[in-house]
């Protein structure tokens, strides 16, 4: 059993009413985590689509964004590790404008119009 559960889900909860020192004190317990998993991220991808500094702003921003789903049961720390994840995962992925429904109905639309 996780001893700090009531204590997370209570800072949590608190972020998600916009208190700035919940968001204060969460920094303060994972901003390093969070820098040092994403410069790990740009270091194996090599990747410069990676700025670690930004990543922890996103990655905050995202925590504040999604603290209304926390899930007590689920520890602070992998919470925060999963956060950081999806923000890395998104500065990776491939910004292409050829990917998605849109890009695929309009080169459908070209292609009638070539034939039609």
């Amino acid at each position: 059993m996780n001893p700090n559960k009531e204590k997370d889900a209570d800072l949590i909860w608190r972020l998600s009413l916009g208190y700035e020192s919940a968001a204060a004190a969460l920094y303060d317990q994972y901003g390093q985590l969070v820098y040092q998993m994403a410069l790990l991220a740009k270091q194996q991808n090599k990747s410069n689509s990676i700025d670690p500094d930004q990543v922890v702003v996103d990655a905050f921003v995202r925590m504040y964004k999604q603290s209304g789903k926390y899930n007590a049961d689920v520890p602070l720390e992998k919470w925060v590790q999963l956060q950081t994840r999806l923000c890395i995962a998104d500065k990776l992925a491939p910004k292409s404008a050829d990917t998605g429904f849109w890009a695929r109905a309009a080169e459908f639309a070209r292609k009638r119009q070539r034939t039609g």
